[in-house]
């Protein structure tokens, strides 16, 4: 990866491949950006805000998609998308469900994603028997029901769409969780507890 002189990152998979667009932090309100490697679309730069990091003022990008009207993503100026920092261009660096966490600078945390409470999520399967916490139904119908076989003190737990977006919360204490009231589709349930967030998709019906 690098940058250059007009603030945009480049990425190259391979010593001869060519070079593949990530981010372009020149661009302005209402300019578009192509990205993609297999399927290219552009997304469109709907607005552009100010968000202050470590003390240092960045710009925080808005994008929207015509092709895929419920697509959304956000890049801040000099750390990355909210897709995840090697997300950008569609470089697909990483696989399975992808959101920027956290950035750290100078072993300082400088920036923690206002979704997550933590810069660790656990998702395997065998890890998330560890914690003795089981969730089932799945896919689920008006309720989830949550078994804390091991007494982890749990810290909260909330319902997101794939997103990111918080849809609801739930007190930490609760075992039968309520999902009438949300829509049918694909969601994860978020668990926080001991400095860790436990992520399990779920399937709403």
């Amino acid at each position: 990866m690098r940058e250059d002189s007009d603030k945009r990152i480049w990425y190259r998979k391979e010593a001869v491949a060519n070079e593949l667009l990530m981010y372009d932090f020149s661009i302005k309100a209402g300019d578009s950006v192509l990205i993609g490697l297999n399927e290219q679309y552009y997304l469109f730069v709907d607005s552009i805000s100010q968000i202050s990091i470590n003390e240092t003022d960045r710009k925080k990008y808005w994008f929207s998609c015509k092709i895929e009207p419920e697509y959304n993503e956000t890049w801040i100026e000099g750390i990355g998308s909210s897709k995840g920092i090697c997300w950008g261009g569609s470089a697909f660096i990483v696989g399975g469900w992808y959101w920027f966490l956290c950035m750290s600078e100078d072993e300082n945390l400088i920036y923690l994603n206002p979704y997550y409470e933590s810069c660790y999520l656990v998702t395997g399967i065998n890890e998330i028997e560890n914690t003795g916490i089981q969730i089932y139904p799945n896919p689920a119908h008006n309720f989830l029901r949550i078994e804390n076989s091991k007494d982890i003190m749990i810290e909260s737990i909330s319902i997101t769409n794939i997103n990111g977006q918080i849809i609801e919360h739930f007190e930490p204490e609760q075992t039968h969780i309520n999902t009438s009231g949300i829509p049918p589709g694909l969601y994860l349930l978020k668990i926080a507890y001991e400095n860790s967030t436990l992520v399990n998709k779920v399937i709403l019906r």
